[in-house]
C-alpha cells in the first residue's frame, strides 16, 4: 500500500518513525511530490540495524512516476555505490543529498521509473548551510532547476556539508553568496564553479526594519501614525546600520566562472557593491511550475479557515516582508488579510499580531497544495517586500488569478511590468493604493492575461535552459592560472612560463607587472619575448599567456611564488591559492 508523504513511517520492529520537520519541508518541495502517489522511505534505523530490503522491496512496488525520499544513516563508504544500487533496484535515475554537518544523514531522491538516458554532465549543488531549515525561494529555485535539468541530459546532487566527493562531478553550481562558515573548503575545490547569487544589497532593508519596529512599538495608535508620517516625510532620521561585510561574498563571487543572476536589477547590484564585470553572466529568470496552480481549488482552504475573497500575504513573518505596514495599511478598509507564513522573526510576529485587529487572520505555514487552494479562494495577493527577485509566490498567485501589489525596491516591475500594482513599502499611503487598485483590478481579461504572461516567461524549463547553457559556457572556459613575479628574479616566473608551453593546454597563463611588484609592463613584455624566442617558441601560436596590470575578479588560480606579493595574492583569494612549486610539480 502507498503511504502520504507526512505519515509516520513504519520500521521493521513496528515502532513509528517520524521524519523532522526538515525533511518534511523538503519532501513537500520536491517536484510533483504532493501530485502523484509517492512515498517516505527509510533505509535504516537511526542504530542502523534496520535491514535495506524491506524497504527497497516497499518502494519498487509503487507506481511509476511516484516520487520517493530515503534516508541512510550515517554516509556510505561509497555514495555513488549506494546511489547505483538504489537507481538498479528502483529503475530510476537517482538525486543525492548531503545535509548540513550536524546531520549524520546521507538522503537520497527521485521518481520512480524515471531515468535520464544520456547523462551529459553531473553537477553538485551547494546552498548556503541553513538551506533545509528555511526552504523558501532560493531553495524551490535550486530544487526546481535540479528537476528540470534532467531533460538536458544533467543530473544534479545537492551538497551542503561538501561530503559528496568533488572528483565525481564535472562543475559546481553555489546557491547564494552566503558561504562564509566554508569558504576555505570551496576554495579548495578543483572543479569550475557557477553561482546563483541571490544576492540584494539589505543596507535600507536593515534601516527600515529597525525604523518600524520602533514605531510599532508605541503603545498608542496616534502615535504609530505621527511617526509614520515623519518617516513618509523623510522628518526622521535614519539609523546607523553597520556596513555589509563584502569581503566574503566577493571571494565567493570569485570562484565563478559564470554568475546567474535572477533579474537584470540583481546584475547591477552586484556591479554595484562587489564591482563585478569580468565575469560572464547568463540571466536565468525565477519561475513556477503551473501544473500545480491552473487547477487550484479554492475548496479546501475555503473549508478549513471559513475565508474568502480576501488579500492574501503569503510569506515568512518578518521585516522583508513588510506584514506590518500592510497590517495598519489596510486597518480601516474592513478588507480581510489572510497572512500565510510561518514566523521568521518572532519579535516582529509578535508586533503584527498587537496591531491587528479582527479582520487579520494568521494560518500559519502552509502546505504547497494548501498554498494553491488559499491562492484560488483570494482576491488580492499583496506582498510589499523591501527586495523580491520576483517573489514566486506573486508568479504563483497570478497563475492561479490573484490581483498582485508589490514593492517597488527588487525585481517585482521587471518580472510582471503593468501586470502588477506597485507601491513603496515604506508607505502606508501607497500601500493602501495600491491594494485599493488590486482589489478593484477584476477584469477577467485581464486576469487572464496576466496569467498567460506568467505562463509565457517564467517557467523552470526556461529556467533550465539558460542554466544548462551557463554549465556549457563555465565548461568551455579555459583554467586561468595567475602569477605575481619578481621581474628581477627569472626563477620566480620562468619555469612557470616553461611548464605552461610544454603541457600545451587550453589554460591561459596570467603574468601580472603593475604597480603591486613595482613592475614596468612594457619592460615584462620584452622579457617574456625574448624569453620565448630564446625556447624557440612562436609567440603567435604558443599556449596562451597574457600580461595584465591588474588581479581579476572572477575565477582564476593564484600561484605562490615564495616573493615578497604572496601575502597580497592570499588577501585577495584565500585558499585559492598554490605554491608554484606544488603546481610546477602536478604532473
Amino acid at each position: 500500500m502507498n503511504r502520504q508523504p507526512n505519515a509516520d513511517m513504519e520500521r521493521g520492529t513496528g515502532e513509528r518513525f517520524c521524519p523532522s520537520e526538515r525533511w518534511q519541508r523538503l519532501w513537500q518541495r520536491l517536484p510533483n511530490a504532493f501530485t502523484t502517489t509517492s512515498c517516505l522511505l527509510r533505509e535504516r534505523g537511526l542504530d542502523a540495524g534496520l535491514p535495506v530490503e524491506p524497504t527497497v522491496h516497499f518502494a519498487k512496488q509503487l507506481p511509476d512516476g511516484s516520487a520517493f525520499l530515503v534516508a541512510h544513516s550515517g554516509m556510505p563508504d561509497s555514495p555513488e555505490r549506494w546511489r547505483e544500487s538504489l537507481e538498479t533496484e528502483l529503475n530510476s535515475t537517482v538525486h543525492l543529498l548531503d545535509p548540513e554537518p550536524e546531520a549524520d544523514w546521507l538522503m537520497a531522491f527521485g521518481w520512480k521509473g524515471q531515468q535520464v538516458p544520456r547523462i551529459k554532465w553531473r553537477v553538485r549543488m551547494i546552498p548556503h548551510r541553513r538551506a533545509l531549515q528555511m526552504m523558501g525561494g532560493g531553495e524551490t529555485q535550486l530544487l526546481e532547476t535540479l528537476y528540470a535539468l534532467r531533460q538536458f541530459g544533467v543530473v544534479a546532487d545537492v551538497s551542503i556539508a561538501l561530503r559528496l566527493p568533488e572528483t565525481n562531478y564535472a562543475l559546481n553550481h553555489l546557491f547564494s553568496l552566503y558561504h562564509a562558515d566554508r569558504l576555505e573548503q570551496l576554495e579548495r575545490c578543483q572543479k569550475p564553479f557557477v553561482a546563483s547569487p541571490i544576492f540584494w544589497d539589505y543596507t535600507e532593508l536593515l534601516q527600515a526594519g529597525l525604523i518600524i519596529k520602533a514605531i510599532f512599538s508605541q503603545t498608542d495608535a496616534h502615535a504609530v501614525q505621527r511617526m509614520l508620517d515623519a518617516w513618509r516625510t523623510r522628518q526622521m532620521a535614519l539609523p546607523q546600520v553597520p556596513p555589509l561585510d563584502t569581503s566574503p561574498l566577493r571571494r565567493v563571487l570569485q570562484l565563478a566562472r559564470v554568475l546567474m543572476p535572477n533579474a537584470q536589477r540583481e546584475h547591477e547590484a552586484l556591479k554595484r557593491v562587489f564591482g563585478v564585470k569580468e565575469q560572464h553572466v547568463v540571466l536565468v529568470p525565477n519561475a513556477i511550475r503551473p501544473e500545480q496552480f491552473l487547477k487550484a481549488n479554492p475548496a479546501p482552504f475555503v473549508e478549513r479557515h471559513g475565508l474568502r475573497d480576501f488579500v492574501l500575504c503569503a510569506a515568512r513573518i518578518e521585516p522583508n516582508k513588510n506584514q506590518l505596514m500592510l497590517i495598519w495599511a489596510l486597518r480601516e478598509t474592513g478588507l480581510p488579510l489572510v497572512l500565510a507564513g510561518k514566523e521568521g522573526d518572532s519579535e516582529y510576529a509578535a508586533l503584527c499580531r498587537r496591531w491587528a485587529g479582527t479582520k487579520v487572520h494568521f494560518v500559519g505555514e502552509l502546505s504547497p497544495e494548501m498554498l494553491a487552494s488559499a491562492y484560488a479562494a483570494a482576491r488580492v495577493h499583496a506582498l510589499p517586500s523591501w527586495s523580491e527577485t520576483p517573489g514566486l509566490v506573486n508568479l504563483e498567485a497570478a497563475l492561479v488569478g490573484c490581483s498582485l501589489v508589490v514593492g517597488n525596491r527588487g525585481a517585482e516591475q521587471e518580472y510582471l511590468g503593468e501586470w502588477a500594482h506597485v507601491c513603496d513599502p515604506g508607505d502606508v499611503r501607497s500601500i493602501h493604493e495600491a491594494v485599493r487598485q488590486a482589489w478593484d483590478d477584476t477584469d477577467p481579461a485581464r486576469r487572464e492575461a496576466r496569467r498567460q504572461h506568467v505562463l509565457h516567461h517564467y517557467t523552470w524549463q526556461q529556467a533550465a535552459e539558460r542554466t544548462a547553457y551557463a554549465y556549457e559556457l563555465a565548461l568551455a572556459m579555459p583554467d586561468r592560472w595567475l602569477l605575481l613575479p619578481d621581474w628581477n628574479q627569472p626563477q620566480t616566473w620562468l619555469p612557470a612560463l616553461q611548464c605552461h608551453l610544454t603541457q600545451q593546454s587550453r589554460a591561459t597563463l596570467l603574468l601580472y607587472a603593475g604597480s603591486l611588484n613595482g613592475a614596468n609592463p612594457a619592460e615584462a613584455y620584452e622579457q617574456v619575448l625574448n624569453a620565448l624566442h630564446q625556447l624557440g617558441v612562436d609567440d603567435e601560436t604558443c599556449p596562451d599567456i597574457e600580461l595584465t596590470d591588474h588581479l581579476p575578479t572572477g575565477d582564476v588560480r593564484p600561484l605562490l611564488t615564495g616573493g615578497g606579493c604572496d601575502l597580497l595574492l592570499q588577501v585577495q583569494y584565500g585558499a585559492r591559492c598554490q605554491p608554484l612549486q606544488q603546481w610546477l610539480n602536478r604532473g
